[in-house]
């Protein structure tokens, strides 16, 4: 959502001054590889000069999962290379349904953008795009939260409980699950960023304080 709101977004998806920006960040020994935008979603790839001779084949697309399958506010844009004789990488940068009781939502989001990915060269049901490629780095504003009252949350963050937090995460089941296989993740060792929020009469979870989630990052 930078520089313009998602509704904004929707008419002007052009992010040419962030590329530009981040361009000249890293500098002329970085060159930039593929981007892509889907509304508000987009995704930038840079490489060191010294790796361009091995990147082949790059290519980028998007699947929208926002309404009826059509409106980009929802979805994941994806960048895919090959690395050399036998390597392979897959960027995946996406964004999936807010609020609390909305787990089922992200889940069929989240196997919408593997299984219906423009980039797959197999489409055999069971396949998803991220079985393809060798290395898979999948990111985002996935949404996804503990199921546990906010002072439940805070207080196992503030004893150093993460793996109490772990226990309670949405995230982990849908992981590990059938729409990621071939998936593994790395533990959790740091404690989870939050929102600050007014607290609330029964310090319970609500949508103006939402469940942080110290989700570990998935390898394929």
């Amino acid at each position: 959502e930078c520089e313009r709101s998602i509704e904004k977004s929707m008419i002007f998806q052009d992010k040419g001054r962030w590329e530009k920006q981040l361009a000249n960040h890293l500098g002329e020994e970085y060159t930039k590889v593929r981007t892509h935008g889907m509304s508000a979603v987009h995704i930038m790839v840079f490489a060191h000069r010294s790796l361009n001779k091995y990147i082949w084949d790059y290519k980028s697309s998007h699947v929208a999962t926002g309404f009826a399958n059509l409106v980009g506010n929802k979805g994941g844009v994806q960048v895919g290379f090959n690395f050399g004789k036998s390597s392979s990488f897959l960027f995946i940068n996406a964004h999936l349904p807010a609020h609390v009781n909305k787990m089922k939502d992200r889940t069929q989001s989240l196997s919408r953008i593997l299984r219906d990915s423009p980039l797959r060269k197999e489409k055999g049901a069971d396949k998803g795009v991220h079985q393809e490629y060798k290395h898979v780095f999948f990111m985002g504003d996935l949404n996804a939260r503990l199921t546990l009252s906010r002072k439940e949350i805070d207080e196992k963050i503030e004893a150093g409980n993460i793996q109490g937090c772990l226990e309670f995460d949405e995230l982990l089941p849908l992981l590990n699950g059938p729409a990621t296989p071939s998936t593994s993740s790395s533990a959790a060792s740091t404690a989870p960023t939050t929102n600050s929020a007014a607290s609330t009469s029964d310090g319970d979870n609500n949508e103006a304080s939402p469940s942080p989630s110290p989700s570990p990052v998935p390898e394929a």
